[in-house]
């Protein structure tokens, strides 16, 4: 999943005032086998906009806004985006064919990582932010987990376990030996 890894705030779950974090709300990350088959299948104009330029005609509006920020332009699926200043005037900017933009990160990411119009509803939260003395980022536990894709449990083991593997066996059953590792010094360690 491309997110800048220093992303994580904070979305404050009303239904039971749990605290819930960036990961919790994004798409679950894909394995590298789910993403080639999307990009293998994915039709340009079809599963993501193919803009050239930002349309000249929008109906966004930085007056309808609560806070100035960074806004999707949900008419162009989210492949503009619009910056409104703190005096209601608006900058249009395109994201590169196969992006569009994430209204949580308030970045440009690939197409296959955005529900342009459900992460419309997060808008005012990081917008919110950027004007104030509140954090644009907030650091999760150091035991919290982001949630999977089916394939992605799959392939690090059970669900939600992020655990090592088991470690692998000989054909006698035995766990090999650590292989042997020549430091700079010249020293061996396992």
């Amino acid at each position: 999943m491309i997110v800048p890894a220093a992303i994580f705030f904070a979305i404050l779950c009303a239904a039971n005032g749990e605290k819930k974090y960036v990961w919790d709300i994004l798409k679950p990350a894909m394995s590298a086998a789910e993403v080639i088959d999307i990009l293998s299948s994915a039709v340009a104009g079809h599963a993501y906009p193919m803009l050239a330029e930002v349309p000249v005609s929008s109906n966004f509006d930085c007056s309808a806004q609560m806070y100035p920020g960074f806004y999707a332009d949900v008419g162009t699926y989210c492949q503009v985006f619009h910056r409104c200043d703190i005096n209601g005037n608006r900058t249009s900017y395109l994201c590169t064919n196969l992006t569009i933009f994430n209204q949580i990160t308030l970045v440009c990411d690939y197409f296959f990582n955005v529900d342009c119009e459900g992460f419309a509803q997060y808008a005012g939260f990081a917008n919110s932010r950027l004007y104030s003395d509140r954090p644009l980022f907030d650091t999760p536990p150091a035991d919290y987990i982001a949630p999977m894709s089916p394939n992605m449990q799959a392939l690090v083991g059970t669900a939600g376990s992020r655990s090592a593997a088991p470690a692998p066996k000989t054909a006698l059953g035995k766990t090999p030996a650590a292989p042997k590792v020549l430091t700079p010094a010249g020293r061996t360690v396992r």
